[in-house]
């Protein structure tokens, strides 16, 4: 038995654990009379968007429901089908004002023009709508998923002649529109994204051009056509302008279909999953049966990136259940979320869980006997695993299986607890004792 799962340090750290989660859910924001997709994550960055439904603050899921759009009150507006927020434009005069342009990039390739370096960089320094995860969006005719369409809807009248092709929610209270190049609109000059200091609100959107994330060529990225409601390509110097958006689905990690074959095993193993009062997710691997170095858990400051999985068995066949992807290089509010852990390894601190809902990560090598990781986590954030029945989390038929994969090497720990490790298998937590 490790010192520190002693019974009374267990019921200790199982109070502070609930404790700490609870108060991490609270912080992520109440939906107390808010409607539904309205966003409730101010304070935390992820990739994952919090928002609303019946008053509960949860991961935003895809959602067909009507309206599509909707307004959150502080300068943005979230899409309920794909879960991004998006900012708002204005008539101020200032960082949101739709009039202003910036180039893509200064040197005519690298990502340095005005709409990384003044524009997203003074939204995410500003904490704009609580937050510093703005980036500009992407675009489908690059390999990535598509961003920037989703604000174009070629239905709307007089789309491209009086009016741009984007959804009324994106172009409220800011017309008339007297042409393609800035000013767009000499139409409620002074309206702000959220109508404060006694300012009128309003949503704006140029007629015209605005940048994408996603590079055409070298010298060229792509660029959204607001007046014919399509993208095409311009030169990087050029200057156009540009949106910010942040959020996303609440997705899977991208775990392999089986439990791998060939990880690392070690002595003491212990998993908690789910909470009885508090999402959590828990895993500890110790006394790792070979020497390890720190050079074994690669380099998370700069390019590892680790998956961890949970599976269970059921007929014979492992399912998914839960994980979290915890990224390489991440800022947690002003510091980096990894540090090295002397020469024998790397931790990982985000008290906001914004990462798939993962705190803590500890990675330690040493001598055979030596090598341990732990990894816990909880609260909204955390991917929640669908219960096996009305009475179990798991089937456990015959084990559950967890594993940590690297992103850059075929190297992965692994432990597995049968039915006589278990402790708990309720409709709500899993807990496990391997030996």
């Amino acid at each position: 038995m490790w010192p520190e799962w002693s019974k009374s340090s267990a019921r200790y750290a199982a109070t502070f654990m609930t404790l700490f989660i609870l108060a991490r859910v609270a912080s992520a924001g109440t939906c107390t009379g808010k409607p539904d997709g309205t966003t409730c994550d101010a304070g935390t960055d992820s990739v994952r968007t919090l928002t609303c439904a019946s008053e509960v603050c949860g991961p935003c899921t895809s959602s067909a429901a009507a309206p599509q759009f909707v307004d959150n009150g502080d300068g943005t507006i979230t899409d309920r089908q794909t879960c991004l927020v998006w900012e708002k434009k204005d008539n101020a005069g200032g960082i949101h004002d739709f009039n202003a342009l910036y180039q893509w990039s200064a040197t005519g390739s690298a990502p340095d023009g005005g709409a990384f370096t003044v524009f997203l960089a003074g939204l995410n320094s500003a904490a704009f709508a609580g937050h510093r995860d703005w980036r500009l969006p992407t675009s489908a005719n690059s390999a990535q998923a598509p961003e920037v369409e989703s604000t174009v809807d070629t239905s709307v009248p007089d789309c491209g002649s009086t009016a741009p092709c984007v959804p009324p929610a994106f172009d409220t209270n800011c017309g008339p529109y007297v042409g393609d190049n800035p000013p767009y609109t000499a139409g409620n000059p002074g309206c702000t994204v959220d109508g404060a200091a006694a300012t009128s609100e309003c949503s704006c959107t140029p007629p015209y051009h605005a940048w994408s994330s996603s590079s055409e060529t070298t010298t060229t990225a792509w660029i959204e056509c607001y007046n014919v409601g399509s993208v095409s390509a311009a030169n990087k110097t050029d200057v156009y302008n540009v949106r910010a958006v942040r959020g996303g689905l609440q997705t899977a990690p991208n775990c392999p279909a089986a439990p791998a074959t060939n990880c690392a095993i070690a002595a003491k193993h212990r998993v908690l999953v789910g909470g009885m009062t508090a999402p959590r997710l828990q895993w500890r691997w110790g006394e790792g049966a070979t020497g390890m170095a720190q050079s074994d858990f690669g380099n998370p400051l700069t390019t590892t990136t680790y998956t961890l999985c949970v599976y269970d068995e059921v007929g014979g066949s492992a399912v998914f259940k839960t994980g979290a992807t915890i990224p390489a290089a991440r800022t947690c509010g002003i510091k980096p979320c990894w540090r090295a852990q002397s020469t024998t390894g790397w931790t990982y601190k985000d008290p906001a869980g914004s990462s798939d809902g993962i705190n803590t990560v500890m990675l330690k090598g040493g001598i055979a006997g030596k090598p341990r990781i732990r990894i816990s986590g909880g609260g909204a954030h955390l991917l929640q695993p669908a219960p096996f029945s009305g009475s179990a989390l798991f089937a456990q038929d015959p084990s559950v299986i967890v594993q940590l994969f690297r992103s850059d090497d075929a190297a992965c720990w692994s432990s597995t607890f049968s039915v006589s490790a278990t402790k708990r298998n309720s409709a709500t937590e899993l807990k496990a004792i391997a030996p």
